[in-house]
């Protein structure tokens, strides 16, 4: 295993435990056999601070597996599959049913990568593990080990984790994200290790956690070619939280929604779930720049309940021809407006602009539910923008609660970046 040393002024934040070293930050760093080989990460005084996999092509040099003394080899096979099974096991724990966010890097101790498990509805149950291999590290494990995944459904089926068998599993790289070529890696089309005949990839329907946690629901999604693993599963602890609070504070019987930036649906999905649960009538608009998006969203609002609904094909950041004050609650859930540092400025505007723009559409006395997945957006500006939003709107709000990442991803305290996701609910007056 290679040996790295560490500047003395930078080696506070691996004692912290954050998992992340910078190149600059490296005061010697030998040449690598490959990139995202092994690498042993020492003080200037020679003390083992973590161990985890280099790659000097990447700014973002080091990323550590273990810290402090381990002696083991954490890009090993059974180390990998000791933190997947864990990071299962704290999802059942957590009491998912359906699909869910299996390993979410960093938050489960495997930075670089990403796994979304679905369970699908069909006759014969099948489920999916739809995997994004983002650091050449991860790849040279999963290149090095191409049975892990296999052995470990055995074990997840050995420990009742799951009762579908691995030729029931579909296993899908979707390896077609930009962050990739930051590793010298490159950005590839969607594709199946393991494929199951006679399904649907691109109209798949995917069980989930109902809003009251109590039962499920149904969304159909493309797997294939769907943007990230075909669904966004990072929002069902906020969708919770939301309608929790309607039940018990909600007094219409009829409810007229915008959801904005619906992709395919989620937050509509399970908002005519609880009217059907709750006996109310709703109304829901979709508003999306995406056809395919607005066409699985208005199918999947549909099935869960018995809503009426209407689609708006339109980017979010044009001019609105929507009636001002005409909607009980706005939902705005934007895709990340802020990728790289360089984007913050002009993203943060977007934001202003978007919550403006939702602010106004809000009746007197609804709710704006509103959102950022933006990770390099902190909650202060993002707050600021809103509150900025509320200014130009000439409308006041209060806040009423705040979300964050659902239970499937979770974040250490010590990688506050992992906390990306941001919620707040206003009642505006």
């Amino acid at each position: 295993m290679t040996v790295w040393t560490i500047k003395k002024d930078a080696q506070y934040r691996v004692k912290l435990q954050h998992p992340w070293v910078y190149r600059d930050e490296l005061k010697q760093a030998p040449e690598l056999p490959y990139r995202g080989a092994p690498v042993e990460l020492r003080s200037e005084t020679g003390d083992v601070l973590a161990r985890g996999y280099g790659n000097l092509t990447s700014k973002l040099a080091f990323r550590v597996l273990s810290f402090g003394s381990f002696t083991g080899n954490p890009t090993s096979q059974e180390f990998v599959l000791y933190k997947l099974t864990n990071a299962w096991k704290l999802r059942k724990r957590l009491g998912f049913k359906g699909s869910f966010r299996l390993c979410f890097g960093e938050g489960d101790g495997l930075t670089g990568l990403v796994i979304d498990y679905y369970k699908l509805d069909l006759p014969v149950p099948v489920q999916v593990l739809a995997c994004q291999i983002l650091t050449a590290g991860q790849e040279n494990i999963f290149r090095a080990f191409p049975e892990l995944l296999k052995i470990l459904i055995e074990r997840a089926n050995e420990q009742g984790l799951t009762n579908i068998a691995w030729d029931r599993t579909a296993v899908i790289y979707r390896n077609d994200v930009k962050v990739r070529e930051h590793e010298g890696l490159k950005k590839e089309e969607a594709r199946f290790v393991q494929n199951l005949k006679d399904i649907d990839w691109t109209n798949a329907p995917i069980i989930l956690n109902s809003w009251n946690w109590n039962e499920t629901v149904r969304l159909h999604c493309d797997l294939y070619q769907g943007q990230k693993t075909g669904l966004f599963l990072d929002q069902s602890y906020n969708i919770h939280s939301v309608l929790s609070f309607m039940t018990k504070f909600n007094d219409k019987k009829k409810i007229k929604i915008l959801d904005i930036c619906c992709y395919v649906g989620h937050w509509s999905a399970q908002f005519s779930h609880w009217a059907k649960t709750n006996n109310i009538e709703l109304e829901i608009d979709l508003l999306d720049i995406s056809e395919s998006a607005l066409k699985y969203a208005e199918g999947n609002a549909k099935a869960n309940g018995h809503a009426i609904v209407r689609t708006i094909k339109q980017d979010a950041l044009e001019d609105w021809s929507l009636e001002e004050k005409s909607y009980d609650v706005v939902i705005c859930d934007p895709p990340a407006f802020v990728k790289s540092m360089k984007d913050k400025d002009k993203g943060l505007g977007a934001y202003v602009r978007l919550n403006t723009e939702s602010i106004k559409r809000v009746a007197k006395s609804g709710l704006l539910v509103t959102c950022s997945c933006s990770g390099i957006v902190e909650r202060e500006d993002f707050d600021k923008a809103i509150q900025k939003g509320f200014l130009r709107s000439e409308r006041q709000g209060q806040l009423l609660f705040r979300g964050g990442n659902a239970w499937d991803h979770p974040a250490r305290p010590n990688f506050p970046e992992g906390q990306y996701l941001k919620m707040n609910t206003y009642l505006v007056d």
